[in-house]
């Protein structure tokens, strides 16, 4: 009887159910803690990380600059500033990489080691092929190492996020130009920040 019971349509519909309530309370209960967490996150203050447990000797670092970058969002817009060639493009394009002291890079450990910023090479990289489009250069060593750095950077981030089809082509094929998407980053201010108080401290005015 009980054998035959478990089989009945009535019993398998409560045993859905009651499967789908559960599973709705533990993704509900899921999306709360995310979204715990992300405000957690988003409420923390700039400070460094922790890092005196590293010597900076040789591969004796940390893998990424020492600070936390929590997530923020970022809407897709046009925008008229960060042109190709006039002469306000040169001035904000010069902004994605600039710092008191050189071009992104930082100081770090007791000694001042020297590193990069992953970040400040990628926007380097940008300059640069602006300017190969702008002078219509032939491509170099340079440009080739930078075209298939950001190839690989774009990889490594393998941004997911969905573009809605917005446009068309000339023969009506479908597009998505990505204008109004929200993109979940990091705060990218907080590495600009960052970059910027480490070479405004002592450390620069005794360069090892």
């Amino acid at each position: 009887m009980l054998h035959r019971a478990l089989k009945s349509p009535i019993y398998i519909a409560l045993a859905a159910l009651c499967a789908s309530i559960a599973g709705n309370i533990f993704a509900h209960r899921r999306i709360q803690g995310l979204e715990r967490a992300y405000r957690n996150l988003q409420s923390t203050p700039l400070q460094p990380e922790d890092d005196s447990h590293y010597t900076y000797v040789d591969d004796d670092h940390p893998i990424r600059l020492p600070v936390h970058l929590p997530p923020v969002a970022l809407k897709v817009e046009e925008t008229s500033r960060f042109g190709i060639s006039n002469y306000a493009a040169w001035e904000d394009w010069r902004t994605t990489d600039w710092f008191p002291q050189t071009d992104g890079f930082v100081r770090l450990g007791p000694d001042g080691r020297l590193f990069g910023v992953s970040m400040f090479h990628q926007m380097h990289c940008l300059q640069l092929m602006r300017d190969a489009v702008i002078h219509n250069q032939n491509v170099t060593t340079h440009t080739h190492h930078c075209l298939n750095l950001l190839r690989q950077m774009i990889l490594c981030a393998s941004d997911t996020t969905l573009d809605p089809i917005n446009i068309a082509g000339e023969d009506g094929s479908p597009g998505a130009n990505g204008v109004g998407t929200v993109h979940v980053c990091k705060d990218w201010q907080r590495a600009y920040d960052f970059v910027t108080d480490n070479q405004k401290s002592a450390v620069w005015n005794s360069p090892s």
